[in-house]
């Protein structure tokens, strides 16, 4: 893994899925386990049912913009960093995160909806149920991620919108991964499972 812990993306993380569709709905899970067909199944998704593609791939031109899985309900499951993979979806997979936990999974999750809540918390879990969530830009003395914030965060988040919360989460997601989102991200092959039967 990359020792990234100080440093920063060529490009705004948040402005990267934005561009790929994801602007008004997004929700991510970084998942630390290498196993794609293990993971799809801690997440209940047929194996039978799954394409290999990119999220690149994936995107659909509409008249309103890009729009991600031609606006199904599925996710992406692909790899991400040695020993990470990344499953990428619009919609939370909440069940299917208790599953991740308990196979023992180290896990991070960034998930926006604007027209709802704007940007959710950053949560952590270590794979045994100990669980951590990040709101706004303190990050408490001790926390999971105090030695992946150096120069990220300002003294305040007071005036910060929720774009630029989603762009700091998920450079900090990319500092404890050992990656940070990019063209070639997008242009990684995994696998596409729909979430609801054809």
């Amino acid at each position: 893994m990359n020792d990234l812990r100080q440093s920063f993306p060529a490009a705004d993380q948040h402005g990267l899925l934005a561009a790929h569709g994801f602007g008004e709905t997004f929700a991510g899970l970084w998942i630390e386990n290498g196993d794609l067909g293990e993971i799809a199944d801690l997440l209940r998704l047929d194996q039978r049912s799954a394409r290999e593609t990119s999220l690149e791939q994936e995107e659909t031109q509409t008249l309103d913009g890009t729009l991600p899985f031609n606006g199904d309900d599925a996710v992406w499951i692909g790899p991400h960093a040695p020993g990470w993979s990344a499953v990428v979806g619009l919609s939370a997979l909440n069940e299917g995160d208790a599953r991740l936990i308990e196979g023992g999974c180290r896990m991070l999750e960034v998930s926006w909806s604007w027209e709802i809540d704007g940007v959710y918390p950053l949560s952590y879990s270590n794979g045994v149920r100990d669980s951590e969530e990040l709101e706004g830009w303190l990050v408490p003395p001790g926390s999971v991620f105090e030695p992946y914030a150096h120069g990220l965060f300002p003294d305040s988040d007071e005036g910060q919108g929720d774009e630029v919360s989603a762009n700091a989460y998920l450079i900090l997601v990319g500092r404890m991964t050992g990656r940070f989102l990019d063209d070639d991200w997008f242009r990684t092959v995994g696998r596409v499972f729909p979430l609801s039967a054809p």
